[in-house]
């Protein structure tokens, strides 16, 4: 998605902004320990929509905003567990809160108008999840993968999805028995389906676009999930996991992968 836009500064006399080159691990941290708003923004060297989203950010005047701006060239990772499919793109975060994200640079007015609508999210429920901690602990202890794994099995997720015969999406949560196709977003030649372990977690990630909704146990919902198709387990945060076709084949089958990254 690109986005166009002309001019070469545009004020809105609340903001502006200081851009700091950064991997995303430290951007993370940095934005982690304060409670201002900030912003990830993933960029390539030879990306000329990125050059000129970062003129007009740099162009912008009023109160502050930190920018992190991280290269996807040495961040592919990062990049990819948060679902982008293009640069520019925007992670939109409050210390821990994830409250948005943006794909493409509409412009300074839009940018900051969404930027500015996300700052006013209070509220969120910050507090780590079972599968959160299982996570964090099998990234530090190998024999400890099981356990995340059946921390994910056993979890409820949310997942995306346009109904049939009501594609425009009102946060309804659908059953198995209804007629609809799930969210599939592609890198490259991959098919991903983004699941997540909070409702509302799967709301901040959408920012103003509205979806409708599965709500399914993890085993089962793998068992309607057509293969090959990957699976990224709450896109955009620290604590995502991308799970390969192969990854979710063996946990169909039983068998569990032995290491998780």
């Amino acid at each position: 998605m690109v986005f166009i836009f002309l001019g070469n500064a545009f004020s809105l006399g609340w903001m502006s902004v200081s851009i700091k080159d950064a991997s995303f691990d430290e951007a993370i941290r940095a934005i982690a320990g304060t409670s201002e708003m900030a912003l990830i923004f993933f960029a390539e060297a030879d990306c000329p929509h990125c050059a000129e989203a970062e003129r007009a950010l740099l162009g912008s005047s009023g109160g502050s905003l930190s920018v992190f701006k991280v290269d996807i060239s040495q961040n592919r990772d990062a990049f990819q567990r948060c679902l982008f499919t293009g640069v520019p793109a925007f992670l939109i975060l409050r210390g821990t809160e994830n409250l948005g994200r943006l794909e493409g640079f509409p412009g300074p007015e839009p940018f900051f108008n969404l930027v500015r609508r996300l700052g006013q999210r209070r509220n969120l429920d910050l507090s780590p999840t079972p599968v959160d901690t299982a996570l964090e602990l099998a990234r530090r202890d190998a024999d400890r993968v099981n356990d995340f794994l059946d921390a994910f099995l056993n979890s409820d997720l949310f997942v995306p999805v346009r109904l049939l015969e009501h594609p425009e999406g009102n946060w309804k949560a659908v059953t198995p028995n209804e007629r609809f196709q799930p969210l599939f977003i592609r890198q490259g030649e991959r098919r991903i389906v983004p699941v997540f372990d909070r409702l509302e977690r799967l709301q901040e990630w959408a920012a103003d676009r509205t979806f409708d909704y599965l709500c399914l146990r993890a085993h089962l919902f793998l068992r309607i999930l057509a293969s090959p198709v990957a699976v990224v387990l709450n896109p955009g945060r620290v604590t995502s996991y991308l799970f390969s076709p192969e990854i979710l084949d063996q946990l169909r089958l039983g068998a569990k992968p032995v290491s998780v990254s």
